[in-house]
């Protein structure tokens, strides 16, 4: 697959009305996007890197890695797990040198540099410590002891990593009465192929242990681009009572989100689901899986399989 690869992201719209930051991790596809989609219609660019910040008022855009819906027919679930979907990692002819590279030398040298992480080797035993909790609630003194540094400069560095779009403390949705619901956050890094280069190259298949939790990457993933490109002031959640029961996504205030890798769902798959539904807070409740058909159990839980429910997610500009 070679080529530029069309992004779901419109700004157009917004460029006739005011000026547009676009930020986003590095080689993400910014520079590429405002050329190609954006060459006609921008009349001026400003690269923050090169400058300083610009005068004025302007809307907040964030480009993340590519997504299901802008690769279409091309889209491979195991190659998005093992290369990530940072264009030129998920189009390169050797995606784990790229990988490789981009983990050494920008995660962890440019960032230095930039004096956000003044120690080298224990911000990378940092990120290598992170990567563990991915995907999982934030224990932050968990992580502290098993990169060997004070909690207190780990907490500084899980911000640095939200301030630069590198990973994003999916909040705690605290709203239920007859459950209480904890308030710890879960982390995501930005993308699957950082997490496997950090990790030391896991092969990914459809019988290894990393495939669950990669699949649920991969679906905040396209959760947190579908928010940022189709409705940025819809709130992504996640929600777990303090006796268990857990619900990998709360969309919007809207919708109640369980994700499993499984090829079909039994009621063990259904308990967070509907513990959660007891409160009747939410309009949708929903498993995201890997199902051949759509189906509906008896008490309303919808079971999707995932190209379904993402290609209705993509047809929508929002969930109200």
């Amino acid at each position: 697959m070679d080529g530029y690869v069309s992004r779901a992201l419109d700004l157009a719209p917004l460029l006739e009305k005011n000026t547009v930051f676009l930020f986003g991790p590095r080689q993400t596809g910014k520079s590429s996007y405002v050329h190609q989609q954006l060459g006609e219609i921008v009349d001026r660019t400003y690269n923050l890197l090169d400058q300083g910040p610009l005068g004025g008022r302007g809307r907040d855009r964030v480009m993340r890695p590519l997504t299901w819906h802008e690769l279409g027919p091309e889209f491979d679930l195991l190659r998005a797990f093992r290369r990530g979907l940072i264009p030129s990692h998920y189009l390169a002819e050797d995606p784990e040198d790229a990988l490789d590279s981009y983990v050494g030398r920008y995660l962890t040298e440019e960032i230095a540099a930039e004096g956000l992480a003044r120690n080298i080797p224990d911000f990378s035993r940092f990120l290598t410590a992170a990567t563990v909790c991915n995907a999982q609630e934030v224990v932050f003194a968990a992580v502290a002891s098993d990169a060997g540094l004070a909690r207190q400069t780990v907490l500084s560095w899980f911000n640095i990593l939200e301030e630069t779009l590198l990973g994003e403390q999916v909040q705690a949705w605290t709203k239920t009465v007859k459950r209480n619901a904890i308030e710890r956050a879960k982390f995501y890094l930005f993308d699957l192929g950082v997490v496997r280069a950090l990790r030391g190259f896991p092969v990914v298949t459809g019988g290894s242990a990393d495939f669950g939790p990669f699949f649920e990457h991969f679906v905040y993933m396209e959760l947190a681009a579908w928010r940022d490109y189709r409705s940025p002031r819809s709130a992504l959640n996640y929600w777990r009572s303090t006796s268990g029961f857990e619900v990998d996504f709360i969309l919007a205030n809207h919708t109640a989100l369980e994700v499993k890798a499984t090829v079909r769902v039994d009621d063990r798959d259904l308990r967070g689901l509907r513990a959660l539904k007891e409160e009747g807070l939410l309009a949708r409740y929903v498993v995201v899986c890997r199902e051949a058909t759509a189906r509906l159990t008896k008490d309303g839980i919808e079971i999707l399989p995932w190209q379904e429910f993402l290609g209705e997610l993509w047809n929508k500009a929002s969930l109200s």
